[in-house]
């Protein structure tokens, strides 16, 4: 039994997503970009960027049996096709 992480990427994910990103005030961070360093002000948006985004999308354990665990390692169909073609070699 195996298990995987991943994100949810769902319409309803994605919708809180931008409307939580409308709702911020970036105007700190403009002001503080102004007259202040480049990299700092870079830092402070993909902070609150990655915030917002960890909220929007956690990542989620899902737990892998049997089966399942062959058909969700999130690899194409062709290269699953090929991992049950050659089985003895796994």
């Amino acid at each position: 039994m195996g298990h995987v992480y991943r994100r949810c990427y769902s319409p309803d994910a994605i919708k809180k997503f931008n409307d939580i990103l409308m709702e911020v005030d970036w105007q700190d961070i403009v002001a503080y970009g102004k007259d202040k360093d480049v990299n700092r002000t870079y830092d402070m948006f993909h902070n609150k960027y990655l915030e917002i985004y960890n909220i929007c999308f956690p990542i989620q354990m899902k737990i892998l049996s049997g089966k399942n665990a062959r058909n969700n390692l999130g690899l194409p169909q062709h290269l699953l096709n090929l991992v049950t073609k050659n089985q003895n070699y796994i």
